[in-house]
């Protein structure tokens, strides 16, 4: 198996799992040495294209290497690596499994506006949102809509040069702040969903389903995040799923 993306934690523990289980799993980075490259057992493997730069190139060099280390299940595992394979999945091997779905499925699934109609017709609620269409939409905004995190509808998006960028989710503590994250987004970022902040503890639900049917469900609490403040979760603890979330979910 070869994972990418050698330095995000999720690399380190999909290949952690996947080498206790008896695969033979390759890692590959910007670096020889990453996070989960030096991983015990694992095998790392330095790539020189950026997937977000020349995600073509990117393909290529992955699969030349993935060849001559006889890998037959590919994982990628941040969204520009995840795009890059999804757009030239035609070109992958015969004999390589790419275990993801079509790439307007998984675009869809990584709209956080799309995605947030969604959940509000399932029965899930939002936050208080607004939307912002484009850069000319610069305000005014109310006073009571901050602290507010600012989201750009998809995570990887692609710039005037038809180079994609990878924007970030911002707290803004004002209009000011907003104002100013706003004008550094490109186009391509548009539209903006920004939410007013929600503060207390942070619970998840992950489902895996297969063929059509849920085969596992899971619970956690967030005890620790990065930043502190609020993003991802690196430390959690495992916890019931509330009924009515397990269903809406």
């Amino acid at each position: 198996m070869l994972i990418t993306d050698g330095d995000e934690r999720a690399a380190l523990a999909a290949s952690r799992s996947l080498i206790a289980a008896g695969h033979r799993v390759v890692v590959t980075g910007a670096a020889s040495r990453t996070l989960a490259g030096v991983s015990r057992g694992a095998i790392p493997v330095a790539i020189r294209a950026d997937p977000l730069r020349e995600p073509s190139a990117y393909v290529y060099e992955v699969m030349r290497r993935a060849d001559h280390l006889d890998v037959t299940v590919l994982l990628p595992i941040s969204d520009p690596s995840v795009e890059a394979f999804l757009e030239h999945r035609s070109e992958l091997p015969p004999g390589i499994l790419l275990p993801f779905p079509s790439l307007a499925s998984y675009r869809a699934a990584s709209d956080k506006i799309g995605m947030m109609d969604c959940a509000r017709r399932a029965g899930l609620d939002a936050p208080e949102s607004i939307l912002i269409d484009s850069p000319a939409e610069l305000g005014p905004f109310s006073a009571e809509l901050f602290p507010a995190i600012m989201k750009p509808h998809r995570s990887v998006v692609t710039g005037p040069d038809g180079r994609r960028i990878k924007c970030a989710v911002e707290f803004v503590a004002d209009e000011s702040e907003l104002q100013s994250a706003l004008a550094k987004l490109p186009s391509g970022a548009f539209p903006v969903l920004v939410q007013r902040r929600i503060r207390g503890p942070g619970e998840g639900m992950f489902a895996l389903r297969w063929n059509g049917k849920i085969i596992a469900t899971f619970g956690h609490r967030r005890l620790r995040e990065k930043p502190p403040a609020g993003g991802i979760s690196v430390f959690r603890e495992s916890i019931a799923i509330d009924p009515g979330l397990e269903a809406a979910g």
